[in-house]
């Protein structure tokens, strides 16, 4: 959760896009939006343990290489990484200080739902009705969950991994699913279906119909 403290300084931050680009100074946006979007995600990192960058495009570089963030904040993370043209312009719909805003609230509602998530750090199994992510069990080498991940972010269906070489309580969770094995991808959806090793025909009649 962002304190009330960094949330200060985020919008001194996003302050500063706006000043900058009223002056014609996009590359002083883009740097502003930037350590604003550093600020944003410097907790959600914290949480992820190691080292974290001391700038904020090194930040948003490491947070952009995390699977389980949504679709949405890996596309505002490559926008603010991306490079300016030869007129030191970002394309036109690109508005940095706005999709600093979106990306907060992605975080926010991110903290919100994988404090309910069974695994680590307290995460709680909650009743069918109050649950609304689809809960995607996998790990890193596994084949299936790549082809599977790529099917979710091509149309853009959000989803919230759980890597179950990381998480005992997860791993536990998916083995009690499917009789002792680790199967995955185990892929648990709001309604309380779930597909094991989906094919991705199964994932097209699930999710597209």
């Amino acid at each position: 959760m962002i304190s009330e403290e960094v949330r200060n300084k985020i919008e001194k931050e996003l302050e500063g896009v706006k000043t900058a680009r009223q002056q014609g100074q996009e590359g002083r946006a883009r740097v502003c939006a930037r350590r604003a979007a550093g600020l944003a995600i410097t907790p959600f990192l914290e949480k992820l343990g190691g080292t974290i960058p001391s700038s904020a495009y090194d930040c948003i570089v490491l947070f952009s290489a995390q699977p389980e963030i949504t679709p949405r904040m890996r596309q505002i993370a490559s926008h603010l990484l991306m490079r300016v043209d030869e007129s030191y312009q970002l394309p036109p719909e690109i508005n940095l200080a706005a999709e600093v805003h979106q990306l907060i609230k992605e975080l926010e509602d991110y903290s919100s739902s994988s404090a309910k998530i069974p695994g680590k750090q307290g995460r709680q199994l909650i009743d069918n009705q109050t649950r609304t992510s689809i809960l995607f069990y996998g790990t890193s080498w596994c084949g299936d969950c790549r082809r599977a991940r790529r099917f979710f972010d091509e149309r853009n269906i959000p989803y919230t991994w759980i890597d179950i070489d990381a998480d005992r309580e997860a791993r536990k969770f998916v083995e009690e699913t499917n009789n002792g094995f680790r199967s995955v991808p185990t892929i648990v959806f709001p309604d309380s279906s779930i597909l094991v090793e989906p094919s991705t025909a199964e994932l097209e009649k699930k999710l597209v119909g």
